[in-house]
């Protein structure tokens, strides 16, 4: 996980966020690669994968607090922001204030500052579920151990939002019991 980390999240930390551009070049980087998984909790679930990630990121460090680069899901809908559950966006330093940069189809992209966000999670990691009608150019799909849900259409869903490249990551027993299920 290591080197995918270095290579596709890592840059968001050191991203510029001064100019139409730089705030459209991190969103830009967000759509590279996503890691998912059919499940919340447990081993190889997405909070688990998050949490590894930031790991990663900050040297075995667990930070708690939001950081520049740090990709974010929104949970809850915010009508008066126009920030919707699963709406993605990126944290990011502007001047001495964290606010959030989200993709906006009139200029490319938005911002809101932070403290007026509504409920969001890291989003490193995502369920295929909430990956739905996204695509990255390459994904790494976790298949955990005894997971009930798992479908062919689910599976299906996941494999499929990697443009270029997919990574499967489980028991191949897993996957072929996954095929089996509709």
């Amino acid at each position: 996980l290591k080197p995918l980390v270095d290579q596709h999240f890592k840059p968001l930390l050191s991203m510029q966020a001064k100019t139409d551009d730089d705030f459209k070049s991190v969103l830009m980087q967000l759509k590279n690669f996503c890691l998912l998984s059919p499940i919340r909790l447990g081993t190889s679930s997405v909070d688990s994968l998050n949490k590894e990630v930031v790991k990663i990121l900050h040297s075995g460090k667990e930070v708690d607090a939001e950081f520049h680069g740090m990709p974010i899901m929104i949970q809850v809908n915010d009508y008066q922001n126009h920030l919707y559950n699963g709406d993605l966006g990126v944290i990011v330093k502007v001047g001495k204030e964290m606010q959030a940069c989200f993709p906006c189809s009139k200029s490319g992209f938005r911002l809101i500052p932070k403290n007026m966000l509504p409920d969001y999670d890291t989003a490193y990691a995502m369920t295929i579920h909430k990956s739905q009608g996204s695509e990255y150019n390459e994904v790494m799909v976790f298949i955990p151990d005894n997971v009930r849900n798992l479908s062919r259409e689910l599976l299906y869903t996941g494999i499929s939002r990697g443009k270029t490249k997919v990574i499967c990551v489980g028991e191949e027993e897993n996957i072929l019991n996954a095929l089996k299920l509709r």
